[in-house]
């Protein structure tokens, strides 16, 4: 079945033969057979880049229309997203200057009973020609002392540095093009227009490899960042310590703990997690450390609701919930809520309060296991369905090496193996998963340590 949001074109292209295809005068327009690619036009509401991933490439217009190469397996996903309203493809250019000056209500506006006044004549008014060539020392082209009249020319058959934001073609400027113009001879012209031809791709790489430079040095503070947690999650960021004891001895008193807690019917009793599987583990750690279940070093988990809430953040004294965008790598931003019903019954249990553990648990890939500690909060608000709070002891373990942990690279990865979902936009971990995740454990003072190095 075709597909409603694709043109009836395109939809047509799509089910047709390659036979077909070269055969039609549209049909194969947009269609790279090499790299099996779509030219596509979009239209489309809201934030287009953050739903795509990285093999489809992207040229943002204006009012929300985009031009997106697009493998040809990856149409009908493209289809899928709420964002993408409409595409189409591109078509062959016919010419009908008269129809077209008509349609345009060229012709009204340019005769002496203009309803502007004055005729227009176009003085003074920057126009684009699509073309499929230009003859640019035409005179036509060029002002009275021989300089051209073009600003840019786009050359879309002639590889090399295509316009910013665009991938194919060559751009000239007004002053190459003048360049050429100075040449006595076409011949010249012709040696200048080639000479261009081969310096502008070295301009190109040139260009590329600045940004590949630039990029490195915007990414080094968070690869830096990055590359300390995980050496800290390791053990090889700070010293161990044989006073400070072990991992070991730590879990079994977070255990005598939480066995008391059970015995005082302060917490309820789980079913046991799975023994930890040699080849379960993502990496070594020091001899005095342990490595433990997630579940099995907290008391429980539990979250929120989620209902119509009015979408702004709370004053005074109003309650709210959460958003996922509260919980940030490392902090909580508590101005990311939304005002609940006043008709809404609050549960106190589900308040977020100051020394809470929170992880997301639902979203987009990027959003989803991401951690915090609630350190300060001031307005009066709930925890989310989308957000899972951990309860643990305050006595036996750091919580601000908690969060370091389940956000450094490694135990990240891990979290990604525990997501499930048909999209990579919105995927889910749920609680019994999150319990199974594995954690290195240092002795406490350790862990304190870790945190201020």
């Amino acid at each position: 079945m075709n597909n409603q949001k694709l043109e009836n074109m395109l939809n047509l292209a799509l089910n047709a033969t390659p036979q077909e295809r070269e055969k039609s005068l549209q049909l194969n327009v947009g269609y790279a057979p090499s790299e099996k690619t779509w030219e596509l036009i979009v239209k489309y509401s809201g934030d287009l880049k953050s739903v795509l991933d990285e093999d489809i490439q992207v040229v943002e217009l204006l009012n929300e229309y985009a031009i997106l190469t697009v493998p040809e397996s990856r149409i009908s996903s493209l289809a899928d997203f709420p964002e993408v309203e409409f595409v189409e493809k591109p078509k062959h250019l016919f010419f009908s200057v008269n129809q077209g000056k008509s349609a345009s209500c060229m012709t009204s506006v340019q005769s002496q009973f203009s309803p502007l006044g004055e005729p227009l004549t176009g003085k003074g008014v920057l126009v684009a020609c699509v073309d499929s060539g230009i003859d640019y020392s035409h005179p036509d082209f060029r002002k009275e002392d021989g300089s051209t009249r073009i600003l840019r020319l786009w050359d879309q058959s002639v590889p090399g540095n295509p316009p910013q934001g665009y991938q194919i073609g060559t751009e000239y400027t007004k002053e190459q093009i003048d360049a050429a113009l100075l040449a006595s001879t076409k011949a010249e012209q012709e040696r200048i227009v080639a000479k261009l031809e081969q310096i502008l791709p070295l301009i190109d790489r040139y260009e590329a490899a600045w940004n590949k430079l630039e990029d490195f040095n915007k990414r080094f503070p968070v690869d830096m960042q990055k590359s300390i947690l995980q050496m800290a999650i390791q053990g090889k960021l700070v010293e161990q310590r044989p006073e400070e004891g072990t991992g070991e001895e730590l879990f079994q008193q977070i255990q005598t703990e939480k066995q008391a807690l059970i015995k005082a019917g302060k917490i309820k009793k789980e079913k046991p997690l799975p023994e930890i599987a040699e080849d379960e583990i993502p990496f070594e750690i020091p001899d005095t450390w342990q490595w433990a279940r997630l579940g099995n070093i907290s008391w429980y988990f539990d979250a929120g609701k989620s209902p119509n809430c009015l979408k702004q953040p709370v004053t005074g004294n109003d309650w709210g919930v959460i958003t996922t965008t509260a919980v940030q790598l490392g902090y909580f931003d508590e101005v990311q809520n939304k005002i609940l019903p006043s008709n809404f019954a609050v549960n106190p249990e589900i308040q977020v309060r100051s020394g809470d553990i929170l992880i997301t648990r639902a979203g987009p890939t990027n959003r989803t296991g991401i951690a915090c500690l609630v350190k300060d909060i001031h307005y009066k608000l709930i925890l989310s369905d989308k957000i899972i709070r951990i309860n643990m002891t305050d006595n036996y373990f750091y919580k601000d090496y908690l969060i370091m942990v389940l956000n450094s690279p490694q135990i990240r990865n891990l979290i990604v193996g525990l997501m499930s979902g048909m999209d990579k936009q919105q995927v889910n971990v749920s609680q019994d998963k999150y319990k199974t995740l594995l954690i290195p454990i240092p002795p406490l003072a350790e862990q304190k340590r870790i945190v201020a190095k």
